[in-house]
């Protein structure tokens, strides 16, 4: 249950509904992961805030497949993250930490202790069973020797996200008896990335068949200036091992091989471009390969795995991210409607996935031709008299002569103020999902019209309608914002003189850069914003810039200027909230610090939220919970009637 009074609950808003979900509301809802599916079990990964250990823990549930009552097999106060459920139910993986690092451990699902492999060297990230179930493929960082507080590099690729990459640790591949007695590390002179832990799933890019082991790691091809994932196969008998894909100039990912022993792999062919369409492919032993034709389908699939002779893969389509199943002729078959899929597994002919919505937090659904049931009932409790948002979706003619997907919540009642919230990417989605970040149903509160446009630029909507902002970041997005703006006012759905706009990220860029444009908002709220464009080289990540801005800044900076807010100042007068990390390497602080700095100089209202111990993202509970009361009090202070 949610804490009561306005002392302690850090909501949006002072008026509206009776009890409104706040942040502390939001933070005592259990977080239910993706599950685990076998002819016996499903294992659910919880992750809940313990008041006695004063962090976030992940605990592992078991529960029939068809579902019944939940029952933890781990304990409360020690995380159990990366669960992995051999095939045939009888014991599960997942890491924990011993000592500080993480370590494999084993538990049978029927009862007993978890015992841990200390002999996987490193630290393990997590583990994929073996189709037979005797073995297990585990990743572990190993080889970290940098000294503590320096930093030596020569490569273009040098820290991703929120940590540095240059201690030396690659990602090893173990394969480990189902005993835990023997151990073998397949990748000994490693020189090669996989996917890093912070922002994905390693694991996933493993798969196992037979004498097989393929992963998709990152070319090692120092100073990593062009970055190339390709996919690399392993002779599990003599130990040798291949690059599958040297003809691949992009990306490949998550190999999964069919029933009939066949791989298929997804791949991107335009390796600057971060949301270039996946395309899957079959791919030979020697390298060969042929996309798999799934009849024009426009969609880019995020995950895939094979259910017997079908193929079962999620992908986001027009805001919400839907399960598909493929037969092997003409486009995939939708199985979801709307709301996202989080995650999903398969096993005896069910398919149980984690489903949200804007207004409603993951839980376990089991998959019917008639539609979702769902399973689990883990964020109940905390939900339980809580007033959410109402939610609708409408669509607004654009200044392009398309349609602008947006989604509102709203409390109801009267016209009040409006609250864009502005997605990330450029290439992403606020689309029909809970967000334990930027949670709109919170913002929405008790008074507040949230409106989350998926503007130009935006993915689930074609490849073409993504790439159209490419050469001109503030242009159509813009536009379709201020769109989106005059068709609720001209509704009669918001009040003109209580509007504000707030993002992170790009979300942040187009704040920037539409206070440069306008003053009709009261107020906005740019969180780790791109703010000067040419500066931006001192992201993680460099390659890509020609194509975002239409051009190298040191080629043509006429044309990098044209979009870079901090030169288009002169006339800022919107009171503006900036808040960053300084662990964002994504963004770097300098951003948003620039961007205060000419708020400040310009005698513009402005309040800077400086993390310390934060990057992209606010991670840390206390430290969420005053962001909410940040921005939530910005809002009131500039909104109020």
């Amino acid at each position: 249950m949610t804490q009561s009074g306005a002392d302690c609950a850090v909501a949006v808003g002072t008026v509206g509904a009776m009890n409104p979900i706040t942040a502390e509301t939001m933070w005592s809802i259990p977080r239910v992961g993706s599950p685990e599916l076998s002819g016996r079990w499903m294992i659910i990964p919880v992750t809940a805030w313990n008041e006695r250990a004063e962090k976030m823990v992940t605990r592992l549930y078991r529960t029939g497949p068809d579902g019944g009552p939940a029952r933890p097999i781990t304990s409360e106060d020690s995380d159990a993250s990366s669960p992995a459920l051999s095939p045939d139910g009888s014991t599960v993986a997942f890491v924990r930490k011993v000592d500080g690092r993480p370590q494999l451990h084993l538990m049978a699902i029927d009862g007993g202790e978890p015992a841990a492999l200390p002999d996987v060297e490193g630290s393990v990230v997590g583990a994929t069973w073996a189709p037979d179930g005797a073995h297990l493929y585990v990743v572990s960082n190993v080889g970290a020797t940098e000294t503590k507080g320096v930093h030596i590099t020569d490569n273009a690729l040098y820290r991703y996200w929120d940590r540095w990459l240059t201690d030396g640790s690659r990602p090893h591949i173990f394969e480990v008896d189902a005993t835990g007695s023997v151990v073998r590390d397949l990748t000994p002179d490693q020189d090669k990335w996989m996917r890093w832990e912070n922002t994905g799933d390693p694991v996933a890019d493993i798969a196992v068949s037979g004498d097989r082991l393929v992963y998709c790691a990152l070319r090692p091809t120092p100073p990593y200036r062009d970055l190339r994932w390709s996919a690399f196969s392993i002779d599990l008998e003599s130990g040798t091992e291949h690059e599958l894909t040297p003809w691949l100039d992009g990306h490949a990912s998550r190999p999964r091989f069919g029933p009939d022993g066949a791989l298929m792999v997804g791949l991107q062919f335009t390796p600057d471009y971060y949301a270039d369409p996946v395309r899957l492919a079959s791919i030979d032993s020697d390298g060969g390969h042929e996309l798999l034709d799934l009849g024009g389908w426009d969609r880019s699939p995020v995950s895939w795995e094979w259910q017997e002779d079908r193929l079962l893969l999620t992908a986001e389509d027009r805001g919400t991210i839907r399960l598909y199943a493929w037969d092997g002729g003409g486009e995939p078959v939708p199985l979801t409607t709307g709301g996202s899929v989080n995650g999903f597994d398969h096993a005896d002919g069910r398919v149980a996935v984690s489903h949200a919505t804007l207004v409603s937090p993951p839980e376990i659904h089991l998959v019917h031709p008639s539609g979702l049931e769902r399973m689990t009932s883990f964020t109940a409790a905390a939900l339980e008299g809580i007033d959410l948002p109402d939610m609708s979706e409408i669509s607004v003619p654009s200044s392009e002569a398309s349609a602008v997907q947006v989604y509102l919540l709203s409390p109801g009642g009267n016209p009040g103020p409006l609250v864009h919230m502005i997605h990330g990417g450029p290439h992403g989605i606020f689309g029909d999902q809970w967000h334990w970040r930027w949670n709109a149903a919170v913002f929405a509160g008790s008074s507040y019209t949230v409106a989350l446009a998926n503007f130009a630029g935006s993915t689930s909507f074609g490849d073409e309608f993504a790439r159209s902002i490419h050469g001109a970041w503030g242009d159509r997005p813009a536009a379709d914002i201020e769109a989106v703006t005059d068709h609720l006012v001209e509704a009669g759905l918001v009040d003109p003189e209580r509007m504000a706009i707030t993002g992170g990220s790009y979300g942040g860029y187009l704040v920037s850069w539409l206070i440069t444009q306008t003053d009709r908002y009261r107020c906005a709220v740019a969180h780790a914003a791109v703010t000067d464009l040419p500066s931006m080289y001192a992201s993680d990540i460099t390659m890509g810039r020609a194509r975002a801005y239409g051009a190298e800044a040191w080629d043509d900076p006429e044309r990098v200027q044209r979009w870079s807010p901090m030169s288009h100042g002169k006339h800022v007068s919107t009171p503006t909230l900036v808040i960053h990390g300084d662990r964002d390497y994504r963004v770097p602080v300098g951003q948003g610090l620039e961007l205060y700095g000419m708020l400040h100089a310009k005698g513009v209202p402005t309040r800077l939220v400086h993390f310390d111990a934060e990057g992209h993202w606010i991670l840390d509970r206390e430290r969420s919970l005053l962001w909410y009361r940040e921005v939530g009090a910005w809002l009131d202070r500039w909104l109020s009637a």
